[in-house]
């Protein structure tokens, strides 16, 4: 399958969850998860690729993850989007599809978590012109709800899906639609002592 967009997935690194603060201000990432976000930089910065740019949520932890990132890269703009915001842990049924072009269904998309919606279709969905790479720094549930409309996982593979700190789930697709995913929840660049604290 010839690529024509490649998307690499990171969920945020790990952060202080017991922070009273909303997530926009709040709920930063620990020394850990600077530790994690580094080392996934360093790691994006080996591949030699030119990435287009690297979109975040607009939660600390997400903007964090994504600053770091971009200061591994060179010349790499970083741009928020509240798309990218983080959705409920549940299952969102897709009927089978081959193509990332085919559209929900309207009882899908009445269904479906409406932020989650747009940013499918904006970085999955919307074809761009020339071939591109793009890093985009989300969250655990975000990233599984992606998963399951392009691989359309039951319930049973959802639910034994997690996805950890720092983690690299790449996916390439093709100008037909077709999508490959070229790897999940990949943190062999994360030493032992810094995974999924």
């Amino acid at each position: 399958m010839e690529s024509l967009k490649t998307i690499y997935l990171v969920r945020h690194g790990h952060f202080d969850m017991l922070d009273s603060k909303n997530s926009i201000e709040g709920k930063c990432l620990l020394p850990s998860g600077i530790q994690q976000a580094e080392l996934t930089g360093e790691l994006l910065a080996s591949f030699g690729s030119k990435f287009n740019c690297i979109y975040s949520s607009d939660y600390s932890r997400a903007r964090q993850t994504a600053e770091i990132i971009a200061s591994k890269l060179i010349n790499v703009p970083h741009q928020i989007d509240s798309d990218l915001r983080e959705i409920n842990n549940r299952y969102y049924y897709r009927q089978g599809a081959s193509s990332v072009l085919e559209p929900l269904t309207e009882l899908e998309r009445a269904d479906h978590p409406p932020s989650a919606v747009t940013a499918f279709d904006k970085y999955f969905v919307k074809q761009p012109p020339t071939s591109k790479s793009e890093v985009i720094v989300c969250h655990g549930n975000l990233i599984t709800y992606f998963l399951s409309r392009l691989i359309q996982l039951s319930e049973f593979e959802w639910q034994s899906l997690y996805i950890h700190y720092c983690s690299i789930t790449e996916i390439r697709i093709a100008a037909t639609g077709e999508s490959d995913i070229v790897s999940i929840c990949d943190e062999r660049h994360i030493p032992k002592e810094l995974q999924e604290l």
